[in-house]
């Protein structure tokens, strides 16, 4: 489901009422998504980043009906998540024999037509597999696994892909097959080997990634743990060999509201999280925390993992590349 309106400049010209947009354009009271198509400005500064891109994949699709989308643009639609920006440019599937001509609205890609292609928001575009193999052979391997760990999680009710299956790690690898000699093939492949659906969230796969870069002893991840009282809360990383439990906490001003009930107040998320961790550190060694600006902080979060007995590979100090 969608929650804007995109107007196409041409229909309104066939009506005879493009006059009324461009005088709404100008008054500011419309927005130019791609140029023949436009939102309500109201609308599009209601849209977060995500939805934003989506508006644009919309555009095209109204203004070029046969394309099927495919890249980022089928990503964006699937509700992956992304680590950084998403592109200026709506991407596509073409023919193989086309070459991959692009145009002014869309970057085309010569790789061939999924055969298997479906539709959201009634826009054609690469099955979750394909989609998942084409975004494996980006340049930011982070990035990729990020949308990997997501995509080969099995949905629960509620979310927006609920009702569809996740493609298996084997259905991706044989997308991948598909798509022949393409570029970053071979890292695609490290990165459908390295993704792992348990991940709980983004900033979760990108620590893991660093810890692979660093050299870091990998952890268990989504650990249940229990105390007298019952379940205490499932950890986010658990290195067993230290007792030490590692948690991401990039969810929310205050603390991690994922673990409470989303109708608590800040105050009382906080209290319960103190509560949480005294009876987290009365069954575990130790706890260690980090957030967005330690997980995209290569050294920083090596330092803060040495500290706590967890050394890298590498020697003579981290790698000193950011994710």
């Amino acid at each position: 489901m969608t929650n804007f309106t995109i107007v196409l400049s041409h229909e309104l010209a066939a009506l005879r009422m493009d006059r009324g947009l461009r005088q709404q354009f100008a008054r500011g009271e419309m927005h130019r998504v791609v140029r023949g198509a436009y939102i309500r400005t109201a609308e599009f500064t209601a849209l977060d980043s995500d939805a934003r891109y989506r508006a644009r994949v919309a555009a095209v699709s109204r203004l070029l009906p046969d394309t099927q989308f495919s890249g980022d643009s089928a990503a964006a639609l699937w509700r992956l998540p992304c680590l950084g920006k998403w592109p200026d440019l709506v991407h596509a599937a073409s023919p193989r024999q086309s070459g991959g001509r692009s145009g002014a609205l869309v970057q085309r890609h010569g790789i061939g037509l999924d055969p298997n292609a479906t539709q959201i928001d009634g826009i054609t575009l690469t099955s979750l597999a394909r989609t998942l193999a084409e975004i494996a052979c980006g340049p930011s391997f982070a990035r990729a696994v990020g949308m990997l760990d997501d995509g080969l999680r099995q949905p629960v009710p509620g979310e927006f892909r609920s009702g569809r299956t996740a493609p298996t790690r084997e259905q991706v690898i044989g997308e991948l097959e598909s798509l022949g000699r393409i570029a970053g093939r071979a890292r695609a492949a490290r990165a459908i080997d390295f993704a792992d659906p348990a991940s709980g969230s983004l900033g979760e796969t990108v620590s893991r990634v660093q810890m692979l870069a660093l050299g870091i002893p990998l952890p268990e991840i989504q650990v249940p743990f229990y105390d007298r009282l019952g379940l205490i809360g499932i950890t986010d990383f658990y290195w067993r060999e230290l007792g030490l439990i590692g948690e991401f906490d990039g969810h929310s001003k205050y603390g991690d509201r994922r673990r409470f009930d989303t109708h608590l107040t800040a105050e009382e998320v906080l209290v319960a999280e103190k509560e949480r961790e005294d009876r987290l550190r009365a069954v575990a060694g130790g706890i260690v925390r980090w957030g967005w600006r330690v997980a995209m902080n290569r050294p920083e979060l090596g330092a803060l993992l040495e500290a706590r007995g967890l050394r890298g590979r590498r020697r003579g100090g981290f790698d000193r590349k950011r994710a």
